[in-house]
């Protein structure tokens, strides 16, 4: 079965939601910054502590452990925008 190429928003969400097999393309930002933000709070992270569990339970659901560390690491880093906003 061939799959798709995906190249607007709509689809490929509709794709992600009803877990169809498809190609989504993705081109270069060259405008793309990889540093760190300045509200980024590395010591707030959670993956060190819950590590073993995330490898397990995403080994169980055959989900790569690494993509469940980058989405927690994002949540507990970045979460505290209110607490920056008080300070301006």
């Amino acid at each position: 079965m061939e799959r798709p190429v995906l190249n607007d928003r709509d689809s490929r969400k509709d794709s992600i939601v009803n877990d169809t097999p498809a190609i989504f393309e993705i081109e270069e930002n060259s405008s793309a910054n990889g540093s760190a933000p300045w509200y980024e709070a590395g010591s707030q992270s959670e993956v060190a502590k819950w590590c073993g569990i995330i490898i397990q339970v995403s080994q169980k659901h055959k989900v790569d452990p690494r993509l469940v560390m980058a989405i927690m690491y994002m949540e507990t880093t970045h979460g505290y925008y209110e607490k920056y906003i008080l300070i301006f």
